[in-house]
């Protein structure tokens, strides 16, 4: 009776072992996806920041077109 219940504890304690090592890598693996998670937020505010930017720099090269065309027309009519 004693040999089947060192056995049965022994197994016992393999199996926790595992679920435990189960866990840890799951633990890692929560860790590598928020490294992703923020490394892609991270990378998104850049591009946001980066068409914003260009947002306001073609806006302003479609107003000065706008200006020199009005200007152009104005000049030509004299």
């Amino acid at each position: 009776m004693d040999d089947k219940l060192t056995k049965n504890s022994e197994q016992l304690k393999a199996v926790s072992q595992s679920i435990e090592k189960t866990a840890n890598q799951f633990g890692s693996l929560k860790s590598d996806f928020s490294q992703v998670i923020n490394a892609v937020n991270t990378n998104t505010s850049k591009l946001t920041a980066n068409l914003e930017s260009l947002q306001d720099k073609l806006e302003k090269v479609v107003a000065k077109k706008g200006i020199n065309t009005i200007f152009d027309n104005f000049t030509n009519k004299f």
